[in-house]
């Protein structure tokens, strides 16, 4: 088993950092809510959380939980086939909820999305939605009214490193805590992506092959097309390349822009640990600044063009 599935949390007590945020979705299941939007950065346990309270907190099995990847079932017919589901009672005694977990929610067309509003306003009392997304300014404004968004927040450093320490004790291997540290860092917070960077690195001979692994390869799990983007940018090469590359990995962008950002950044930091590189610099400043959660993808085009104006600056 992939060891980010093995150490996925199955509790809402095992799930790190954002007490607050369940604290308030049980209060307000408690006073009859049933429909909430989770938002936050890739990786940051969005559809962990909706799992968790659908198992642990709601008493949902197996078969009464429906979960949707709406960057594959993203028209109106999904949301046809969710509203005849909840015409009928879940099989078991009365106590027995359905569960909808819709991931990638802002991936649904705007006709599905404002078609699902008329369910979510008259919920039957077994049927909860949990709509989970990286990008709400992709939400319709009658939807936003209905549920406004609860945002995960990712993990901070000392959390992160704290968990992927455990984790490497519970695989009975010994790990240099700098090593540990470096992944942490270079997450920004998402539990996900740190877990499967260290998945990389984990179960290496010793410690001196993990830090060549990490020296030449980096920590990240994205695509040969993303990184392709890195090397063009740090070798300044031109808009017309840059918008190439952006189009080789537009599902990508689309689907995880705050991944694409965190790759951005970590490839820059990469090669300043070697030494100083004005470009490198540019590439942090220009992307540190991308929001690519109120923005979504606009925010890597931003980032983008806020490079171009900091190389100006460079050769000006």
């Amino acid at each position: 088993m992939e060891l980010y599935n093995k150490y996925r949390p199955q509790k809402l007590s095992e799930i790190l950092g954002n007490d607050l945020a369940i604290s308030s979705i049980k209060t307000s299941i408690e006073h009859g809510e049933h429909v909430f939007l989770l938002t936050g950065i890739g990786g940051c346990g969005k559809t962990t959380t909706a799992r968790a309270f659908a198992k642990d907190f709601l008493g949902a099995d197996e078969l009464s939980i429906h979960e949707y990847n709406s960057s594959e079932n993203r028209g109106i017919d999904t949301v046809r086939e969710i509203m005849e589901e909840t015409r009928f009672a879940p099989l078991g005694d009365d106590k027995t909820k359905t569960v909808y977990i819709l991931d990638e929610m802002h991936q649904q067309t705007s006709a599905a999305q404002n078609a699902l509003l008329k369910i979510l306003e008259e919920c039957p009392e077994h049927v909860y939605f949990f709509l989970c997304t990286t990008d709400p300014q992709k939400i319709v404004q009658p939807l936003l009214t209905r549920c406004p968004p609860i945002k995960l927040k990712g993990l901070d450093n000392n959390t992160m490193f704290s968990m992927l320490r455990r984790i490497a004790h519970k695989e009975g291997v010994q790990i240099d805590p700098e090593i540990l540290q470096q992944i942490a860092s270079e997450s920004d917070g998402s539990s996900r992506f740190a877990i499967k960077a260290m998945a990389k690195v984990l179960y290496l001979e010793n410690d001196d092959a993990r830090r060549e692994y990490i020296k030449n390869y980096g920590i990240s799990d994205a695509s040969e097309d993303s990184i392709e983007l890195c090397r063009a940018l740090i070798k300044c090469e031109g808009w017309d390349r840059y918008a190439e590359c952006m189009e080789k990995i537009k599902d990508d962008v689309s689907s995880n822009p705050e991944g694409v950002r965190r790759l951005v950044m970590s490839y820059a930091t990469s090669v300043l640990k070697k030494g100083m590189n004005p470009v490198a610099v540019a590439m942090l400043q220009a992307f540190s600044n991308a929001d690519t959660y109120r923005n979504g993808v606009s925010a890597i085009w931003v980032g983008l063009l806020d490079f171009q104006d900091y190389l100006a600056q460079l050769n000006g």
